[in-house]
């Protein structure tokens, strides 16, 4: 979708202009509300009409991709080095996943890397490290002098900052449609 620049007009001067101006960009805003739900509700019409031949088509496909599955694995020869077999109507073949590590089922994943610490196994067992960026906020809200000094060693001799941004919103009050839904 290409995207236009708006134009915007000169600056709200008084408050009639900008009531005026909330309620351009309220009905903008319905109306796109409304926009979306009617797509929604037409692609979900699109996929209900397409769902029972849609259904029809993956089961007709089904034992088709099981056979050739079934022959693929009876004839690995058939593919030499190659992963894949390109016939006439298409290729079959096999793709390698990417490896994966699994616990048995029941098995605590915490309990477990404890014991392989232990076993001096160590070395599989990642330990993440991070800040604890609550309390360094805490420490630059704080108003003790011990956490003053602390906060402002924090800021001065590893370069850390708290900062805190504010953004502008402006949100169309919800309006009652006819049919007792929400409209935005």
């Amino acid at each position: 979708m290409k995207r236009t620049n708006v134009e915007i007009k000169g600056a709200i001067e008084t408050r009639e202009e900008l009531e005026k101006t909330m309620g351009e960009f309220a009905a903008a805003e319905v109306a796109l509300a409304a926009q979306k739900a009617e797509m929604e509700a037409r692609i979900l019409e699109i996929r209900k009409e397409y769902e029972e031949a849609t259904a029809a088509l993956k089961l007709a496909a089904e034992a088709p991709f099981k056979q050739l599955e079934l022959w693929a694995r009876r004839h690995p020869e058939a593919f030499g080095e190659k992963k894949t077999l390109e016939l006439l109507h298409g290729s079959i073949g096999f793709r390698t996943g990417m490896p994966r590590v699994s616990l048995k089922r029941g098995l605590d994943e915490e309990a477990l890397c404890q014991a392989l610490e232990n076993a001096g196994c160590g070395k599989v067992v990642r330990t993440v490290r991070e800040l604890d960026k609550a309390e360094i906020i805490r420490l630059a809200a704080a108003t003790g002098e011990a956490e003053k000094f602390f906060s402002q060693n924090l800021a001065r001799e590893f370069g850390l900052k708290v900062s805190q941004t504010e953004r502008f919103f402006a949100a169309a009050k919800e309006e009652k449609t006819g049919d007792g839904g929400n409209v935005q």
